[in-house]
């Protein structure tokens, strides 16, 4: 910076100069404070008025809401004391309390609720223990779970349900027991309905009573198939036993009146129910012809021959003479007179005797007519010799001049590969049924030497239930598909299925084979299901669910399972079908809640279900109507 000279010191009065300006400025600064200070004197409205600025307003707490529910929900077993301890917390509002607690649990006992009654409470705990050697340990599960649930009911009646799994030790899980069959009432009564030419009677809350009117319709058009190829009217109107479990091939007749018959949903003979109506009604009719009754009858070749050959068929309408050819010209063929001689008709294979009979008295009928067939019929006795007497003077020749005459007739028949191959593997089917008969379903080979009414206690046991084992509702669905593939000409599948189910019952009933591997999937995915509603385990249940039915019906389905408290569920299957990809299983439900029954129990739905990789998964659940087919029109 350049400084001039004259800034550089000063004389005398250029300072004073200075001194007089600054005094100048502090006494106008000080003029001017003080008009400052006695403006609000002067203007009034200039004032400010003292006002104390407002402090946020203090929060009051609201207090929290209590939730209306289960908050948690456990078990413990004690292997030691055989001990079960099932224990839960709860809470409720204080408008509405809690005033009552029910217990739920898959053991024999447990299935019958226990309720905890309580004075009016917002929050509780509870906890039951179950004394295993008091109250025993009958459980269905066999793997070591046990499932149970809690439920909470408050003032204004509304519920909440919780469930859970307690898992047991492998010691504790062996010394459960599987639950026997419920006894029969000792007042048990068969219900009864009537129509035109038959009474009814049935067990209540069978399939038979939701299916009577079908029932009834199917029946007397079975007997108006028959009549008119007897040319014999009904006298007086037959009584029918419908019971729910499977005997022998499903049918019997005795005497002159009364029919017993079996009528389930998973019938797995795969006979049609119409053809038992009118194979025994055939019995009962013809039994009119004997002259006199009380002379023995005629042999099981008339009697058999004449009851497949009015019906059409042994099992549903069948080409008689083709399968009767496809016999004659093997070597399991039986002569007839060694069916027709002593008591042991019943003892050779039974669809090889019935169709040779049947082919056999058509033949004599097409011979003779059905006036001499009648005469046949109802003079035999059985005596061979005056048989062989009989027959002569109404035939004009013997017993094997006829047979001769007969098999020399079925060798003009062409031959049909196909009626062949299906007859054969009818007789392996047959003969695999009774095999699993005898081995898991043993009342199915007792055929009562009574009628019903005279019943005791254990037939009844044994005819009013039937097997619900795994393996048996496993084992039955696959003979059921077997029957269909064999009608359907798909003779590689039925023989699949056959070589699966054989092997399977040669290993005590242990899933060998790649077809049972893949249904016993399925059934598993079921019992999930079961023990998903059970216990209100909507998370389990969804885990059944293809990801579609989860976003859609499946949610609302899942909610309306939750708002019932069952005791009970069970979708019994009734058949299954299946390709690689693609399965549907048709259940009866089986279900029973707090209240009772609820409106679909006995029900039949049709599930879906579509292969995810090595799992299934349910993407449809529709109910059906249970339809009983008729006979066929005639031609």
């Amino acid at each position: 910076m350049s400084i001039s000279d004259e800034n550089v010191g000063g004389s005398e009065p250029t300072r004073w100069r200075y001194v007089f300006l600054a005094l100048l400025v502090f006494i106008s600064a000080a003029a001017l404070l003080g008009g400052l200070w006695s403006v609000p004197r002067l203007v009034p409205e200039l004032a400010a008025q003292p006002s104390a600025s407002p402090l946020p307003p203090t929060a009051v707490p609201s207090p929290t809401p209590v939730p209306f529910g289960i908050s948690q929900v456990w078990a413990i077993a004690d292997e030691d004391a055989k001990t079960l301890s099932f224990r839960m917390q709860a809470s409720a509002p204080p408008e509405q309390p809690l005033v009552e607690a029910i217990l739920w649990y898959d053991t024999e006992a447990g299935r019958t609720p226990l309720s905890l009654s309580m004075s009016a409470r917002q929050t509780v705990q509870l906890a039951y223990t179950a004394t295993l050697a008091t109250e025993g340990f009958t459980t269905t599960l066999t793997n070591g779970e046990l499932d149970y649930w809690w439920l909470v009911r408050d003032t204004a009646g509304q519920t909440r349900r919780r469930g859970a799994i307690l898992q047991l030790s492998a010691s504790l899980a062996d010394q459960a027991v599987l639950p026997t069959p419920e006894p029969v009432a000792a007042d048990f009564a068969w219900s009864q309905q009537t129509s035109p030419h038959f009474v009814y009677h049935y067990p209540p809350d069978s399939a038979a009573e939701r299916d009577l009117d079908q029932i009834a319709e199917m029946a007397e058009r079975a007997l108006a198939t028959i009549t008119p190829t007897l040319r014999t009217d009904v006298q007086a109107p037959l009584s029918v036993y419908l019971v729910p479990r499977l005997f022998w091939q499903g049918g019997a007749a005795y005497g002159g009146d009364t029919l017993l018959v079996s009528y389930l949903d998973r019938n797995y003979t795969g006979v049609e129910t119409w053809t038992y109506f009118a194979h025994e009604s055939v019995h009962v009719l013809a039994h009119d012809w004997l002259q006199p009754k009380e002379q023995g009858g005629p042999d099981g070749v008339l009697v058999e021959g004449l009851a497949v050959w009015a019906t059409g068929g042994h099992y549903y309408l069948d080409p008689i003479d083709q399968w009767a050819a496809a016999i004659a010209d093997s070597d399991q063929f039986i002569p007839l007179h060694d069916l027709r001689t002593g008591d042991f008709y019943y003892d050779y294979q039974h669809e090889i005797a019935y169709h040779e009979s049947a082919s056999f008295v058509k033949y004599l009928i097409q011979r003779n007519g059905l006036d001499s067939f009648r005469a046949l019929y109802g003079q035999a006795n059985h005596d061979p010799a005056h048989d062989e007497e009989l027959v002569r003077r109404l035939y004009g020749t013997g017993y094997a001049e006829l047979e001769a005459e007969w098999l020399s007739y079925l060798s003009s028949l062409p031959p049909d590969p196909s009626a062949r191959a299906a007859w054969w593997l009818t007789v392996r089917l047959f003969d695999l049924m009774r095999l699993y008969q005898t081995e898991l379903d043993p009342p199915a080979r007792t055929l009562p030497a009574h009628i019903p009414p005279n019943w005791d206690q254990d037939l009844l046991q044994a005819f009013l239930h039937r097997a619900q084992e795994p393996v048996n509702r496993l084992l039955e669905t696959a003979l059921i598909s077997a029957h269909r593939a064999i009608r359907a000409g798909d003779h590689e599948r039925a023989t699949q299925l056959m070589d699966e189910i054989e092997t399977s019952l040669q290993a005590d009933g242990q899933v060998i084979g790649s077809e049972l591997v893949r249904r016993q999937g399925i059934l598993d995915l079921l019992e999930e299901q079961d023990r998903a509603v059970l216990r209100a385990d909507a998370r389990a249940f969804q885990a059944t669910l293809d990801p579609s039915l989860r976003l859609e019906a499946g949610t609302q389905f899942v909610t309306e399972l939750q708002e019932v408290a069952y005791i009970h569920y069970d979708q019994e299957p009734v058949t299954l079908s299946l390709d690689l990809e693609q399965a549907q299983v048709l259940v009866q439900l089986h279900a029973t809640a707090l209240n009772g029954p609820p409106p679909d129990n006995g029900r039949l739905f049709v599930l879906t279900f579509i292969r995810h990789g090595e799992t299934w998964l349910m993407t449809s659940r529709q109910p059906v109507q249970p339809t009983v087919p008729n006979p066929p029109p005639e031609d």
